[in-house]
Order: structure tokens, then C-alpha cells, then sequence
């Protein structure tokens, strides 16, 4: 029996865009992934203006799955650190993946703007299970770039001169038959910006809703619907976004 490949999709979809659903079904169709489980990070200290929780994050994942893909077609969302206290690290979360699924290889999508000058994915860190405290921090880059394959994207900008100085399981995602790589380049953050102009628009004509005109067709539906009916970056959710960085920022 052939063993499926399963290409993790992980980040912060804080919320999940146009863009991260077409990388999804580009994957799909270069052929070098049998599947794509987007993974909705969770909790991240690191990221304190983080707005959406880790289970709105991961609804509007599957929202975005049911709806924008036919039902048979191979992206799918993994919960696997929604109900986490804390994001797992990348290793430990393919690690999880790999006891629990024997039958997978798991392949990791990473950004070109992580393999720049500067960044080394090598020295990315997991909490150490020997500290009592939950605190303490252990190296496990070295193990993830050697034990896992990894699927780049190229992100605008930055480009790799030489892939394989990272070792032979980095792959690039190309297209087969001289195909072009179909994207969208649409960020959370672009969007989150959005949302926060059309409710200081609003907030000057006395309402707190946020209006979803300027974001209107940059996400699907569904989660333009959930967004407006949960309220999950209304003003409240966006002040205690701010005060959770400034926190951080006094703290760190």
C-alpha cells in the first residue's frame, strides 16, 4: 500500500484568506503532496496581537475548507494545537502527527522568507519536557530539517540561491508541464488592517461593527459571515489585542 504524503499547512490564519486556500490547492496540483492539513497554530505569546482565538481561527479554516473546495478534494483542517495552552513547536507538532499517523510522511510548507540570510531553521526551539517549569527551551531544528521534508514556497522578494545548501529534504514547489505557480499574495495582516480602517470608520458614525466591504472578496464567504456574526475583530477583540501587546512590550 502506498503511503500518502500530507503536507502541513501551518500558521496563524488570524483570519485565513484567498491566498492561503489557493496555496493549498496549488500544492495539491504540483502532485508533490496527497493532502493538505491546514493547521491553525495555537496560543502564541510571541504573537500577542493575535486576535482570533484558536478555535474562531479554526472554525474559519473549516469554513474556508467547506466552502471554497469540492468535497472530495484532499485539503482538510488538523486541530492538533487548537486546544493547546500554548502553540506546539514545529517539531513537536510533526512528531505528534507522525506517532499518530504511521501510515503518513509528513512534509512541512515553509516560506522562502525563512530560508533568507539571517534565519536558520535550525536553531528553532521546543519546550523542554525535562523543566518543571514549562519554560526552559531545547534546540530541535537541527532534528526537524533532518527528520521531515520540507515544501518552499516562494514568497515575492525573496528569492534562494541555493536550495540544497539546507540539506536534501527541501524541496521547491514547482508545477509540472511548465504550469506557473497560481497564488494569491493576500495577508492576515493586510486584512486585519482592513477590518481596523472600516471600524474606525464606523466607530465616527457612533457604530462598533465592523464593516466588510473592504475586505469583501479578498476571503470567502463564509468567513466574511462568521466574522460579522461572532464579532471576533470588533472593537473590543482589537483593544484587548493592543493591550496584550503593550503588555508583552513592557514585560519582554
Amino acid at each position: 500500500m502506498m503511503r500518502r504524503r500530507v503536507a502541513i499547512y501551518g500558521g496563524a490564519f488570524d483570519p485565513p484568506t484567498n491566498g492561503h486556500f489557493s496555496c493549498c490547492s496549488e500544492i495539491i496540483h504540483s502532485g508533490l503532496a496527497d493532502e493538505v492539513w491546514i493547521t491553525p497554530c495555537g496560543p502564541r505569546p510571541d504573537k500577542p496581537r493575535m486576535i482570533g482565538s484558536a478555535i474562531d481561527r479554526m472554525l474559519m479554516c473549516q469554513l474556508g475548507v467547506n466552502t471554497v473546495y469540492t468535497p472530495t478534494f484532499p485539503v482538510r483542517v488538523c486541530d492538533i494545537e487548537t486546544y493547546e495552552e500554548e502553540s506546539l513547536a514545529t517539531y513537536d507538532t510533526l512528531c505528534r502527527l507522525r506517532r499518530k499517523h504511521a501510515d503518513v510522511d509528513f512534509l512541512f510548507v515553509v516560506g522562502s522568507d525563512w530560508l533568507q540570510p539571517g534565519t536558520d531553521l535550525r536553531t528553532w526551539e521546543s519546550r523542554d519536557p525535562a523543566d518543571p517549569t514549562g519554560k526552559g527551551r531545547i534546540v530541535t531544528g537541527d532534528k526537524l530539517v533532518t527528520e521531515f521534508d520540507f515544501l518552499v514556497l516562494h514568497r515575492p522578494g525573496y528569492d534562494i540561491e541555493d536550495l540544497s545548501a539546507f540539506g536534501p529534504r527541501f524541496n521547491m514547489l514547482t508545477m509540472a508541464g511548465g504550469m506557473k505557480f497560481v497564488t494569491t499574495d493576500i495577508s492576515s495582516t493586510q486584512l486585519r488592517k482592513r477590518m481596523g480602517n472600516s471600524l474606525h470608520i464606523r466607530e465616527a458614525i457612533g457604530s462598533n461593527e465592523v464593516n466588510l466591504d473592504l475586505v469583501d472578496g479578498l476571503m470567502p464567504p463564509a468567513v466574511l459571515s462568521f466574522i460579522l456574526r461572532s464579532g471576533v475583530y470588533n472593537q473590543k477583540a482589537v483593544q484587548e489585542a493592543r493591550r496584550r501587546s503593550i503588555a508583552a512590550g513592557a514585560t519582554g
